[in-house]
């Protein structure tokens, strides 16, 4: 998956697919890297048939696959005129497949809010019990994974 979306970007069609789509179906992103690590699984061992490990661990180079190693992405996200969630009867989805967000209150033509952010604060309110921002794309393109880090838990 790493490999796929260093090669070709995130794809907001495969939302809700692994861990699920509490704000609908976006690509979902955070500010605080315990948040990623949620969601991250590990790569236990080199493997000479995994072309993510060639090209990070050459068998030639001086880096070699450390064992149990994660991978994060940093990316650059653009939010645009984000929604701001404010509880559990706050999300107004436009369309059933929730991946379009409510118009922007006063645009002509009607705009729809490019983002959405839930904020640790507002969560804790409503009694969901995550202690990180969130930030939800619901059009893969307006990101940019702009980083690949690769890390060891302690």
């Amino acid at each position: 998956v790493v490999l796929s979306i260093l090669t070709n970007g995130m794809n907001d069609r495969f939302a809700g697919s692994s861990a699920g789509a509490r704000f609908g179906n976006g690509v979902y992103f955070g500010d605080n890297s315990g948040k990623m690590d949620q969601y991250c699984d590990i790569d236990k061992e080199y493997s000479k048939g995994n072309l993510l490990h060639q090209m990070i661990y050459p068998e030639d180079g001086n880096c070699r696959h450390p064992g149990d190693v994660f991978y994060a992405l940093v990316c650059r996200v653009t939010l645009g005129c984000s929604r701001v969630y404010k509880g559990s009867g706050d999300f107004h989805p436009s369309s059933k497949n929730h991946s379009e967000l409510c118009d922007v209150p006063g645009t002509a033509p009607p705009v729809t809010h490019h983002s959405l952010i839930a904020r640790k604060a507002t969560k804790v309110a409503f009694n969901i019990k995550d202690p990180f921002d969130e930030y939800i794309i619901f059009h893969s393109d307006l990101t940019y994974p702009e980083y690949l880090v690769a890390y060891q838990r302690r």
